[in-house]
């Protein structure tokens, strides 16, 4: 998890570019091992950096996959994870839409483990 906590300091300070490359990586370690916990946190910061790089639409799906696999697994989000991702919510809804964010969320919601982290890793 030190490389993901990593990838969101950087993303934090606004090093979109390296913590792009540092999500990447962790989201294909977390796949290779399996480990959906670290790859649900991962995937939260990589949503939020889609937010950032004006890619809303693979920000939603990408909460979508997150929420449904945080449900399956019972690995509720910690409270200020949800207050950040809650704000990348509101970005997401005021640029594309409510409706068009629920699409985009329900979408996502029905990713495959191996869909998901390849969508997390372009937004494609």
């Amino acid at each position: 998890m030190g490389r993901a906590r990593l990838g969101s300091v950087a993303l934090r300070e606004g090093s979109l570019a390296e913590a792009h490359q540092i999500l990447v990586n962790v989201t294909e370690n977390f796949h290779e091992v399996q480990n959906k916990n670290g790859l649900a946190f991962v995937v939260d910061k990589m949503a939020s950096l889609y937010v950032l790089t004006d890619k809303p639409q693979a920000a939603a799906q990408l909460i979508g996959w997150s929420d449904a696999t945080r449900k399956e697994i019972g690995d509720p989000r910690p409270r200020i994870e949800q207050a950040d991702l809650d704000r990348d919510i509101a970005a997401i809804k005021a640029k594309i839409g409510a409706q068009a964010y629920e699409t985009a969320y329900n979408a996502g919601r029905g990713l495959t483990l191996d869909a998901a982290v390849a969508f997390a890793s372009d937004g494609k």
